[in-house]
């Protein structure tokens, strides 16, 4: 099972969630918060954790591994990840994660309501 850990208290985090779902239309992920993690993650407690089976990956990997499962014409933008060394690919995911607090969504809401059609492409319990 494909299951993308995020943190579940962040607005950033709940709209990448949201366009990660809408690009999936072929229901490849699951999606679960961090809290819900079996590993202890205290080496990346901000990171976006991709599990594919038994591999797990971190940061720029993750995000490489989730547009290289995707959909064929998401994979221009996996080669396009690709031409940065992976440090970098950290680092900026790093930037971002320590920053993310201060994006805003529009109407507040930190964690959106899941709509029933999708509850089922979400781990929240263990």
């Amino acid at each position: 099972m494909n299951i993308i850990y995020y943190d579940g208290d962040c607005a950033f985090c709940h709209f990448i969630i949201k366009i990660i779902l809408k690009i999936d239309s072929n229901g490849k992920f699951k999606f679960s918060p961090l809290s819900l993690f079996e590993k202890n993650i205290n080496e990346y407690p901000d990171s976006l954790i991709l599990k594919l089976d038994k591999n797990i990956y971190f940061e720029g990997n993750a995000i490489i591994k989730i547009f290289e499962i995707l959909n064929s014409k998401w994979i221009i933008v996996n080669y396009l990840l690709k031409l940065f060394p992976i440090n970098f690919l950290n680092f900026t995911y790093k930037f971002i994660s320590k920053n993310r607090k201060f994006f805003k969504i529009k109407n507040g809401k930190n964690c959106p309501i899941i709509p029933d059609h999708l509850k089922d492409r979400f781990i929240l319990t263990k």
